[in-house]
């Protein structure tokens, strides 16, 4: 009798950033939550392009960045996804935060919400959290975990906690 045995798929990490990895509520003041409320489609993009030219006033959070290595030396996963709801725009800066900052290493990927200026719509933390699980689900991994800010309180992460997300 011959046994197939299963290929395993690699496995990977997935964390938000901001409220896991960094505290970036300096920067937030910068978004015109006031746009936001009015429906104010230039102000809020204006805003928008305003948060996300550069990482000033970004923080580490330790305790979220002690779990990431914490998981990653546990789990040894061969990915490990930094998905954010920080648009495309920021992607430049925010690689650079993560670097200047010693947080990235050549098996990280760092994914942000496409933005369409154009074809803007307004969104909700309900969309964003659709666009981390899509991506997690395109990326056709076995996630160890994923890890997504739900309340963030004095620097202490308290995470939505996703065990073999599939």
């Amino acid at each position: 009798m011959v046994f197939k045995t299963a290929k395993k798929k690699p496995k990977a990490l997935i964390f938000d950033i901001d409220g896991v990895v960094c505290d970036s509520s300096e920067r937030f003041k910068r978004i015109d939550l006031e746009a936001f409320k009015n429906k104010d489609k230039n102000a809020f993009i204006k805003s928008l392009k305003e948060y996300n030219k550069d990482c000033v006033g970004d923080i580490i959070i330790d305790k979220g960045l002690d779990l990431l290595y914490m998981l990653e030396s546990n789990y040894k996963p061969y990915r490990v996804f930094f998905v954010t709801a920080r648009g495309s725009y920021g992607y430049d800066p925010t690689l650079d935060w993560l670097k200047d900052e010693n947080i990235w290493d050549d098996n990280y990927e760092l994914i942000m919400q496409p933005e369409d200026f154009d074809d803007w719509e307004f969104t909700t933390q309900k969309d964003h959290a659709e666009f981390k699980k899509n991506v997690a689900k395109e990326k056709l991994f076995p996630a160890i975990h994923f890890f997504d800010i739900m309340v963030h309180h004095q620097h202490y992460p308290i995470c939505i906690f996703r065990s073999r997300w599939r």
